[in-house]
């Protein structure tokens, strides 16, 4: 039953303004946190310390809190204090009585995590709680070490709407033509040296800072749509080139790497001048966007120049995905926030894109392998990442990706298993059934999702709802039991047979054999993790990680003849 909105707890408001950021803007622009991930990594609840969702990935840790404010208030100064002051009550044993944040705590590295902070809330940010944004966090004595691996942002209805508008937009950087000017004044420009080094000509030049301000001005971040880093965020680096910027405008050329960037087009039109078109930033994105800030209070000096490198890549950034994801990814080694987007132009994502062009149950489905595809209306949609973690959790298990999407997308990881052989991956497009075996594991694992969330809502016992925290057990179950029932041969015959997912739980005589499978999966878990816990040194977040849980899921499995179907 939907409930006025005048009864919705501060809490479900928080989940909801969590849930909307994550899906319309983070999932689009930074770490991918999906279904699953997301309700693992809420924690909003009694004493959640002021954490609503802590979410670890590939050494990033993300850290949400949520606020919503009646009309016409807004954060005030101590509500931005308390947010600041986070670490110090993480640290403190004696406060940490939420079980759950206990849990996600326990999964940090601090020694080598990078940590980014994000306020956000439906009201406004000024007047003092603004100016309290502008400080650092603060940090007990055990952590003072961190200080350059924090990043913050404070998000207020005016900068979501900025945000979210922002990440709409992404497409394809400026695609129109654009002048660039090198730097010295008219009659006395700078030269533009054009260097041919294989297929590739590239131009660099020396320009000065405010254009590159108005470029990032023009695009917004649809500018760094290649760029896997981004921007990180208020660091102690961000800050110096802020500061630089500001104060010592002729030095900045000597302190700063530059920017390299790629365009489909460039042609030098003399005086000093290049002409672009599909210019695309690939590295420097925290130059760009700290001078940005650094304009904020004022144009910046004349004095204040920066080094431009663009790569001309005529065929476009898809047909010439090749040469485009190298140059983008070897220039871009540190803190690799999207490793699934060097993927997201292989030849066997495209043709997953055209293989999934079907429909079910009247809805076109649609397969997604770039974050900042546009979405078709009303469609299906399979997102790489989640699809790459059904497929590997169902086919190999469900751990080997706790805590590391990248090795999904690693060379010598997962990413072989679930788009090739086990040992290569296809070359241009997928074997036929084994994108239909793959399809059909897709929408047996979405029906398994729906119908644990509707089990879960119902369950009071906590030892059993804990078993079933994770969804990827359950798929991982459910190919053992298949295994089991029919034999490796018929049960991929029976998913390819209904690769397209038309099928329902309970009706006819497919959905009520996965009807079945579901509850016998089920089952198994649920009974492997309850003779689990009876370890005296058990502990749930172990038993979510470790890779004895699938052995003895699979032990359990092959030896019970009740869980045959």
């Amino acid at each position: 039953m939907t409930k006025a909105f005048g009864k919705i707890s501060q809490s479900e408001i928080s989940s909801a303004l969590i849930e909307f950021y994550v899906d319309q803007i983070n999932n689009r622009t930074g770490k991918y946190i999906g279904e699953d991930d997301l309700g693992y990594s809420i924690t909003d609840g009694k004493d959640d310390l002021g954490v609503d969702l802590l979410f670890r990935d590939d050494g990033v840790v993300i850290i949400i809190q949520a606020k919503h404010y009646s009309q016409g208030n807004g954060a005030t100064l101590k509500d931005i204090q308390h947010f600041q002051s986070i670490f110090q009550r993480l640290r403190n044993p004696n406060m940490l009585k939420n079980a759950r944040l206990a849990d996600r705590l326990a999964e940090i590295d601090y020694d080598n995590d990078s940590f980014v902070l994000k306020f956000v809330c439906l009201g406004k940010i000024q007047g003092q709680a603004l100016e309290q944004t502008k400080k650092d966090v603060e940090l007990p004595p055990d952590l003072l070490f961190l200080r350059e691996r924090i990043s913050t942002e404070y998000l207020d209805e005016s900068a979501l709407n900025a945000e979210l508008r922002a990440a709409l937009s992404l497409d394809s950087g400026i695609p129109e033509k654009l002048e660039i000017v090198s730097a010295g004044s008219r009659g006395g420009r700078s030269s533009i040296i054009e260097f041919q080094s294989g297929d590739y000509p590239s131009f660099m030049l020396v320009t000065g800072g405010m254009q590159i301000v108005e470029l990032y001005k023009k695009a917004k971040d649809a500018l760094f749509t290649l760029n896997i880093r981004n921007y990180i965020g208020s660091t102690a680096t961000n800050k110096q080139i802020i500061r630089t910027a500001r104060q010592q405008p002729k030095d900045f050329f000597h302190f700063n790497n530059g920017i390299s960037a790629l365009a489909r087009e460039v042609r030098i039109l003399g005086e000093g001048k290049i002409e672009t078109r599909g210019l695309q930033i690939i590295n420097g994105a925290q130059t760009v966007k700290a001078l940005s800030k650094a304009a904020i209070e004022g144009a910046l000096s004349p004095d204040l120049k920066v080094l431009l490198r663009i790569t001309e890549v005529r065929q476009g950034y898809g047909g010439d995905a090749g040469f485009a994801q190298q140059i983008t990814r070897f220039n871009n080694t540190q803190n690799v926030i999207k490793v699934s987007d060097f993927r997201s132009n292989d030849p066997v994502q495209n043709d997953l894109r055209e293989k999934f062009d079907y429909s079910r149950f009247g809805k076109r489905v649609e397969y997604v392998p770039k974050r900042t595809d546009k979405r078709q209306g009303r469609s299906i949609q399979i997102r790489m990442e989640e699809f790459a973690k059904v497929i590997h959790a169902f086919l190999y298990d469900p751990v080997s990706f706790s805590g590391s999407t990248s090795y999904l997308f690693d060379d010598d990881g997962g990413y072989a298993k679930v788009f090739g052989d086990g040992k290569s991956v296809w070359d241009s497009t997928m074997p036929n059934d084994e994108f239909k075996l793959r399809s059909g594991i897709w929408w047996l694992a979405e029906e398994f999702s729906d119908h644990l969330k509707q089990y879960k809502a119902t369950l009071g016992d906590k030892v059993e709802k804990a078993a079933l925290e994770r969804k990827w057990f359950l798929i991982y179950a459910a190919r053992l039991v298949l295994e089991r029932s029919r034999g490796k041969d018929e049960y991929k015959k029976l998913l390819i047979h209904n690769y397209n997912g038309n099928w329902k739980f309970g009706e006819g005589e497919v959905g009520e054999f996965f009807e079945r499978l579901f509850k016998v999966s089920l089952n198994a878990v649920v009974y492997v993790y309850k003779q689990a816990a009876k370890r005296p040194d058990f502990l749930h977040r172990n038993w979510m990680r470790s890779k004895e849980t699938p052995v003895d899921l699979e032990e359990f499995v092959k030896s019970n003849p009740l869980l045959e179907i």
